[in-house]
């Protein structure tokens, strides 16, 4: 089925996760920006937009590097961190 192209096709899988970056790397900072007026989420949404520079930048850097395992590692590592940072701003922007 069409579907499976998205799990099992590599090329797809590779242009979805770079979409998804360059999706992220346009709304975090819109995001940042409308949330620096609202103090409960100032810190929140800075630390999203931070850990997200990072997460692109290692994910830059694991692709130059023809994927050393430890960048590997670290990319998935500080995705964890941008799922609680989003959390994290997700729930400030509640209040």
């Amino acid at each position: 089925p069409w579907w499976r192209n998205f799990f099992w096709n590599i090329a797809t899988v590779q242009f979805d996760h770079r979409l998804f970056a360059w999706l992220l790397a346009f709304t975090v900072p819109l995001l940042w920006w409308k949330c620096r007026d609202v103090p409960a989420a100032r810190l929140a949404s800075g630390l999203l937009l931070a850990v997200l520079v990072l997460q692109v930048t290692l994910g830059i850097s694991t692709l130059l590097l023809a994927v050393p395992v430890a960048l590997g590692v670290a990319h998935q590592g500080v995705a964890a961190l941008v799922l609680c940072a989003a959390l994290w701003t997700a729930h400030s922007l509640r209040r």
